[in-house]
C-alpha cells in the first residue's frame, strides 16, 4: 500500500508556497527520493513512476517550482521564476524541500532525481549543496554547445529588457517546439518528442498546467543553470565519492539523440567522480516516467540506488 499525501513549504522568494506531493509506503521507508520536476510540467506526471518505487519502500517527494502547477497561485505566473536571477531560487526551493523531507525520514539514504530543465537544477545543485545525498540521478539530461547557450541567454535577456522580464514570446515557444520535433516523422503532435506513448502526449497536451508560454527571463533562468551545470570548475565542486547515473532516452533531443548525454557522463569523470553510471534506451525519447517503458526505468533506478546504497556501506 502507498499513502499519497501533499505538503508546502515557504518559497526562498520570500512570497511564494511550493506545493509538495510526497508518497510513501505504508511500512518501512528503506530510502527516500525526491524530485525536481522538468519544464512546462508538474508532479502529477510522476505518480506511476512514484507509486511503483514507493510500493518497494522508497519515500518519494517532489514540490511544482515556482511559476509552475499548483505552485502559481495564477495562471500569469506560469513560466516565470523572478525579475532577475530567478534561478537562484529555484535551487534554494530545492533544499528547502530537501530539509523538510530529512527531517521527516531521519537518517534515512536521501537520492535527488531531476528531470530535463530539473536535472540542470539538480547538477548546480550539487555543485553548492552535495554533501550527505546517497546519490544523484540527471534523467532527460544533456550537454548543449557553449555557443548556443550563450546566444540563447543573450537574447533572452535583450527581451526580457526590452518588453519585461514576464514576456512570452510565441515565435521562441513555436521555434523550440519545431527543434525538438524535428526527427519525430510522421509528426502528428508539436509535443511528439515527449515520449512514444501517443495517449501520454495527448493526455499532456490537454493539460492547463502544461500548455502555458514561457517567459524570455524564465528562459534566460534556464539556459543559466545548463550553462553553470556544464562549467568544469563548478563540476569540481561536487563530492567526488558522490555516486551519480544519467538516464535517457537515446531518441531525446535534449540529450542530443544520446551524443549530448554521453558528453556529460564523460565530462563528469573527467572532473574526477567516481561514481558514474549510464543508462540509454533505445527508441525512447524525452519524458521515460510518461514512456512506453516507464517502469523498466523506475525498476533500473531503484537497482541502481540500491547498489549505490550497498557501495556507501562498503565505503563506511
Amino acid at each position: 500500500m502507498v499513502r499519497k499525501e501533499t505538503f508546502s513549504v515557504p518559497s526562498s522568494n520570500g512570497r511564494s508556497r511550493l506545493h509538495g506531493v510526497l508518497w510513501r509506503p505504508e511500512g518501512e521507508v528503506q530510502m527516500a527520493l525526491q524530485i525536481s520536476h522538468g519544464m512546462i510540467e508538474h508532479m502529477g506526471y510522476y505518480e506511476e513512476f512514484a507509486r511503483w518505487l514507493a510500493e518497494r519502500g522508497i519515500a518519494v517527494a517532489g514540490h511544482d517550482h515556482l511559476g509552475h502547477g499548483l505552485t502559481a497561485a495564477d495562471p500569469e505566473e506560469f513560466g516565470f521564476f523572478g525579475e532577475r536571477d530567478g534561478y537562484i531560487f529555484l535551487i534554494k526551493d530545492l533544499h528547502r524541500v530537501r530539509r523538510q523531507l530529512e527531517s521527516r525520514f531521519p537518517g534515512i539514504p536521501f537520492f535527488l532525481m531531476g528531470h530535463s530543465m530539473g536535472s540542470f537544477m539538480v547538477r548546480r545543485y550539487l555543485t553548492v549543496f552535495g554533501g550527505g545525498l546517497a546519490g544523484g540521478i540527471f534523467m532527460g539530461t544533456g550537454n548543449q554547445p557553449g555557443y548556443q547557450v550563450k546566444a540563447g541567454m543573450t537574447i533572452a535577456r535583450a527581451f526580457s529588457g526590452i518588453f519585461g522580464a514576464d514576456y512570452r514570446s510565441r515565435l521562441a515557444h513555436s521555434l523550440f517546439r519545431r527543434v525538438m520535433n524535428q526527427r519525430c516523422l510522421p509528426v502528428r503532435t508539436s509535443m511528439d518528442w515527449l515520449s512514444t506513448d501517443e495517449a501520454q502526449v495527448d493526455r499532456y497536451m490537454a493539460d492547463p498546467a502544461c500548455s502555458f508560454l514561457f517567459t524570455c527571463s524564465g528562459y534566460g533562468d534556464l539556459l543559466r543553470m545548463v550553462s553553470d551545470s556544464e562549467d568544469a570548475r563548478l563540476k569540481k565542486r561536487i563530492p567526488e565519492d558522490l555516486p551519480l547515473l544519467l538516464i535517457s532516452g537515446e531518441e531525446d533531443p535534449v540529450g542530443g539523440y544520446g551524443k549530448g548525454v554521453r558528453k556529460a557522463y564523460a565530462a563528469y569523470r573527467k572532473a574526477g567522480l567516481e561514481k558514474v553510471d549510464l543508462i540509454l534506451y533505445p527508441g525512447c525519447r524525452h519524458e521515460l516516467v510518461i514512456e512506453k517503458n516507464c517502469l523498466q526505468a523506475a525498476a533500473d533506478i531503484y537497482q541502481w540506488m540500491g547498489k549505490a546504497v550497498a557501495m556507501n556501506l562498503e565505503k563506511n
